[in-house]
């Protein structure tokens, strides 16, 4: 494990109920439907005006949240951008990671900056007894992930998906092809199915998110994340 960590920043939430909403994001100030950093936004909200003068965080509800088999939600949000509300209906874009859209939700601030240690040669964790699967990626509507990205996971710290957890992926455990081929312990000691490792960063009761180490193949939707199995790519 390298000494330095590295300053990464979440692209989203995995959360057990959403958060406060302080107001919703309309047309930005010079008509517009979309606002980048340094741009004004317009934010309409139903009930008391949102804080002004302090950072506040602007986030993207993904439509229809999972449910796990005990019928819990899981409400996923990506993170768009920091605003600063400069009267009760106008703000500035501070910082922002993608544009903000009409129907985004202005929340109390949420920090998505986290410090990591780059992995060489990931050291063993506490197993996990649940295989999680992948339900969202990096950004909306992208379907794969690669190596420095970002992964939702439907397992959270009920499952033992706490932050720092690090687990290995494993290609389509639960796809059909594999059905024939045994349980999930035999299925992970062939090492042809293990392509990468990811760190858990975020974690609520039922769901988290995952930073992907490093990765030997592309990672799809059906890939699971199984044992923490840590041998690194070609050894």
């Amino acid at each position: 494990v390298l000494s330095d960590t590295v300053p990464i920043h979440l692209t989203g939430y995995v959360l057990d109920q959403p958060p406060q909403e302080l107001c919703r994001v309309g047309y930005s100030s010079d008509g517009r439907s979309m606002s980048w950093q340094g741009k004004r936004i317009s934010c309409t909200s139903n009930g008391n005006p949102p804080p002004m003068d302090r950072p506040l965080t602007v986030l993207r509800a993904i439509t229809n949240p999972t449910k796990d088999k005990e019928d819990q939600p899981r409400h996923l949000f990506y993170h768009i951008a920091t605003v600063i509300m400069d009267t009760e209906e106008y703000g500035h874009v501070e910082n922002s990671i993608r544009a903000i859209l009409d129907g985004d939700i202005v929340v109390p601030y949420i920090s998505s900056k986290r410090n990591i240690l780059p992995l060489e040669e990931p050291t063993m964790t506490k197993e996990s007894t649940q295989t999680a699967t992948i339900i969202g990626f990096s950004d909306p509507g992208r379907f794969l992930a690669e190596s420095q990205s970002f992964l939702f996971l439907d397992k959270g710290t009920q499952a033992g998906y706490q932050e720092g957890s690090i687990f290995s992926i494993y290609r389509g455990l639960n796809s059909t092809a594999n059905e024939t081929l045994g349980s999930l312990e035999v299925l992970s000691d062939k090492n042809n199915l293990q392509i990468g490792v990811i760190e858990v960063l975020q974690a609520s009761t039922h769901g988290s998110v995952a930073y992907v180490h490093w990765v030997n193949e592309v990672i799809y939707q059906d890939d699971d994340i199984g044992l923490p199995r840590h041998t690194p790519p070609n050894s």
